[in-house]
């Protein structure tokens, strides 16, 4: 189906893709579902990144993430990888990562400088 944007949502995709790979009816598992979705991200945001745009751009997502993990990943290649980003809606990612970078024993100082670019 498509999205209100009109474009291809990542099911969509997915369900493209398994006709073309010959799965037929079968399911992808959870690692090709993240490659697929994550493959979509990344030809959005050079699509963004190709256009001299000048927008901040923040990434707005969380609850309806079909999948935490993707949740995670795509704000990190979000927040990395886009001009102009300027931060994310998700206060599950910047817990998880701050719980994260605190295990790994990052500084606090430094965890907030982290986040701080993620928020």
């Amino acid at each position: 189906g498509q999205g209100a944007s009109g474009s291809n949502t990542g099911w969509a995709e997915t369900s493209k893709l398994a006709g073309s790979t010959g799965c037929g009816g079968w399911w992808l598992d959870r690692s090709e579902l993240l490659a697929n979705s994550l493959a979509h991200l990344a030809r959005v945001v050079d699509g963004l990144n190709s256009k001299d745009h000048g927008f901040e751009l923040a990434l707005f997502a969380g609850r309806r993430s079909s999948d935490r993990l993707f949740l995670v990943l795509q704000t990190l290649v979000f927040a990395r990888l886009v001009k102009g980003y300027v931060g994310t809606s998700s206060l599950f990612v910047a817990t998880l990562l701050d719980k994260a970078w605190d295990q790994l024993g990052l500084p606090l100082s430094e965890r907030k400088l982290q986040l701080g670019k993620l928020l």
